[in-house]
């Protein structure tokens, strides 16, 4: 163990000398190659700047490597390699970290900096035309995306419309003669009509109800006590019970009420029912998809066609099929 300490503590004196000795031998390449440049031998200046710049750069510095290809774009220009000078002008231009170090015009010869800023300007127009393209894409892909949700609540509402079926139906005034709301019911006045059924209901319950209740309550009573079979009214005087007869007395009158006002509320109901009579009445109805496109009230989306292709204007247009509205139903129609 005490063996491996020393090791250990000259490889971590290594490792963090290793980036002093790099970095200062980049900065003197660098002076070589700019010495070379300004003493005119431009081959040798360009094999140096090579040598710490390519393939990659030997230097973290991004001062130094600026200039060094600042450098090394007017040796290639000077050596007659344009096609290596417009690419390392490229990669200076492209360099974010470059981008704020400008070229010094008085330094370098007129053929650099002409071909410097034929390459920037290059550079801008194609930047601009990208922003273009992208900008243009995404006006594309929200055109695409606004059509396909219409095109989709299109569908949508052709299935709505589709499953409605309207339905006429004629009314008959012998009909809406009838009690108990159903004039009203058949001329669409719902309201009404629950109203005239509710009320000539009842009604017509408490008649009845009174009725059994002098019939086989009140009559029984007074035929134990008088012992005939029968219920006049010389007979009531002669009765022991004055309760039976005042009882008698009151369910004949609200019997007779009652059926007064029934048939005056029944009456009433039939004179609304004529007074507002509708001869045809329409009706929306629901009906059921057939098996054909149930499949698109499902999910409309997976219905919509894919938008075709643009095609150039010289080219011969294809058939087109579109979907529409037709009746109660949908329909397709195909075009050439």
């Amino acid at each position: 163990m005490p063996r491996i300490v020393p090791v250990l503590v000259a490889l971590a004196l290594a490792m963090l000398a290793t980036p002093r000795v790099a970095a200062a031998d980049a900065l003197e390449t660098f002076l070589d190659g700019r010495a070379a440049y300004q003493a005119g031998d431009y081959p040798r200046a360009v094999a140096i700047l090579e040598d710490l710049l390519l393939p990659v750069p030997a230097s973290d510095d991004v001062l130094l490597v600026c200039q060094a290809r600042k450098f090394l774009m007017a040796g290639y220009v000077l050596v007659r390699d344009e096609a290596a000078a417009r690419d390392e002008a490229r990669r200076l231009l492209s360099d974010e970290s470059c981008r704020d170090s400008a070229l010094d015009r008085d330094a370098f010869p007129e053929a650099v900096v002409s071909l410097y800023d034929q390459v920037r300007v290059a550079l801008e127009q194609e930047e601009r035309a990208a922003e273009a393209r992208r900008r243009q894409a995404q006006q594309e892909e929200r055109r695409r995306q606004l059509s396909e949700q219409l095109r989709v609540e299109t569908i949508r509402e052709l299935v709505e419309v589709a499953q409605q079926q309207v339905v006429e139906e004629r009314n008959s005034r012998w009909v809406a003669a009838l009690p108990f709301g159903v004039g009203q019911f058949r001329n669409g006045h719902r309201g009404t009509g629950l109203f005239f059924a509710i009320a000539e209901g009842l009604l017509a319950g408490a008649t009845f109800g009174t009725y059994l209740y002098f019939e086989f309550g009140i009559r029984r009573r007074v035929e134990r006590f008088s012992g005939q079979a029968t219920v006049s009214p010389d007979l009531f005087p002669t009765l022991r019970t004055a309760r039976l007869v005042q009882a008698e007395r009151r369910t004949r009158i609200s019997n007779q009420v009652l059926f007064s006002v029934t048939g005056a509320v029944m009456l009433a109901g039939v004179i609304d029912a004529q007074v507002r009579y509708v001869p045809t009445r329409t009706e929306v109805r629901r009906r059921p998809l057939p098996d054909t496109l149930r499949q698109v009230e499902e999910d409309p989306a997976a219905f919509a066609p894919d938008e075709p292709e643009e095609k150039p204007s010289d080219s011969v247009t294809g058939p087109e099929l579109s979907v529409h509205a037709q009746g109660l139903g949908l329909g397709l129609q195909l075009r050439f």
